[in-house]
């Protein structure tokens, strides 16, 4: 076909299809003095074509569309064909049309009613890239083949399995439930994932490229993911922002994720640790949070606040050391506040260390507070193992309000409010060091 002629063909594919869209979209009702029907057949459309998306959507938002047209014109091929007409689904490739299995009656047959996927017979409509011309008062259902796009995969590392949770339809009987309105009813149920399985996918952008975030692949009840890695044995670390190009053979790429037992919040950053300290050690969803440092932290940017509620969750330091945070802190009267607050029996606080510490406290007038570095109280039982290399704390305060644990002549009793004295905390908790500390009062 010369390309003069082909464009000709083009053109009155686009004059087709135009008319078959406006017929479709104005069926039933009238223009001017004549239904769409009447206007079909006034054109001699007599010829339709239902195309199904099939978990695709055309331009427009629409899962299915009828197409109208004369006897012996060539229906169009969307997807293919130059026309302004599109058919997308997300995280898919498009194969072309099959026909659509019918059942006794000519209707379709449905793999999936309510989400309008059909099931097809195998058959290709446009064989080879060949058109197809349609007979006069023919009707022929077709809908889109698909493939999944290809996208960075990620499967669960090392060689411990992890449980995640999922929503299915609840069956009772052998038999699914559905609601009053016929919709399925769902419950939660978990599900245990195995060392390779895969966890989700990461779909490549337009250039073919995709990067890696912090971003869990997979939720899991049971652990909590940390980092990604090149090999299922978690042995070269793929840090965040590393890049990855679309193959070009048919295989996807894997990386995998490594996982750890507990439920935990990953520390990575000073804003970070600037969430965790103060509120974040209040209670959620009835729970306390479980820390994990992730590394050392430089925190000489971030400003937190001291706590003045009980803490009783796990901080897995992991030897990092956060050095030089800051607090700040107001005190009203009745407060008790110290860096960890009081400290629950069920605590674990274990390898960490804070370096270069510097609280500034301010005292509101009239009130009457108590004010500790470490923690405001410790309940026998909680594990500790910290070290502070470095700590200074500077309290302003009217004359007229009081520190019930500090003045100018009692010095032995700021570091932790544990039996009335820190000589009496360190016997105690002997895995809790304190050097180079300063208070000016």
């Amino acid at each position: 076909m010369t390309v003069k002629h082909k464009i000709r063909f083009i053109a009155a594919l686009l004059v087709i299809a135009a008319a078959a869209l406006v017929a479709s979209v104005a069926a039933g009702c009238k223009i001017g003095m004549k239904s769409a029907q009447e206007r079909l057949d006034s054109a001699g459309m007599h010829s339709c074509v239902t195309y199904y998306s099939n978990g695709g959507m055309f331009r427009g938002s629409l899962t299915k569309k009828d197409m109208y047209y004369k006897a012996g014109s060539p229906i169009v091929n969307i997807g293919v064909d130059t026309f302004d007409e599109e058919i997308t689904r997300r995280d898919y490739v498009f194969t072309g049309w099959e026909y659509v299995e019918l059942d006794a009656d000519g209707n379709p047959v449905y793999a999936d009613e309510q989400n309008g996927i059909v099931k097809t017979t195998g058959e290709a409509v446009f064989p080879g890239g060949r058109r197809l011309y349609i007979e006069d008062n023919a009707h022929l259902i077709v809908a889109a083949t698909w493939v999944q796009d290809r996208k960075l995969e990620i499967r669960l590392g090392g060689t411990e399995s992890i449980t995640a949770v999922k929503e299915v339809q609840k069956v009772e009987d052998g038999v699914p439930v559905v609601d009053a309105n016929n919709r399925p009813v769902t419950e939660t149920v978990e599900y245990t994932v195995n060392p390779g399985d895969l966890l989700s996918g990461i779909t490549y952008s337009a250039s073919g490229k995709v990067k890696l975030d912090d971003k869990t692949p997979l939720e899991s009840t049971t652990h909590t993911f940390i980092d990604f890695y090149a090999e299922q044995s978690l042995e070269t670390l793929l840090p965040a922002g590393t890049e990855f190009t679309k193959p070009e053979n048919d295989e996807n790429e894997c990386v995998y994720a490594k996982y750890i037992p507990g439920q935990w919040n990953i520390i990575k950053t000073a804003e970070q640790v600037r969430s965790m300290f103060g509120n974040g050690f209040n209670k959620s969803g009835g729970k306390y949070k479980n820390y994990y440092i992730y590394q050392d932290i430089d925190c000489t940017r971030v400003t937190a606040n001291l706590f003045t509620g009980e803490y009783g969750g796990k901080i897995a330091g992991n030897g990092h050391t956060l050095s030089g945070l800051n607090f700040v802190q107001q005190m009203q009267n009745g407060n008790s506040a110290a860096i960890f607050g009081k400290i629950a029996a069920e605590a674990e606080i274990t390898g960490l260390t804070l370096k270069d510490i510097n609280i500034t406290v301010t005292v509101r007038s009239g009130a009457s507070v108590s004010l500790y570095m470490f923690a405001a109280a410790v309940a026998d039982g909680a594990t500790l193992q910290v070290d502070i290399d470095g700590a200074e704390m500077k309290v302003t305060a009217p004359q007229n309000s009081t520190v019930t644990n500090i003045s100018e002549e009692r010095r032995n009793n700021w570091l932790c409010g544990y039996a009335g004295t820190d000589e009496a905390f360190f016997t105690a908790y002997p895995d809790v060091t304190i050097e180079n500390e300063h208070l000016d009062y």
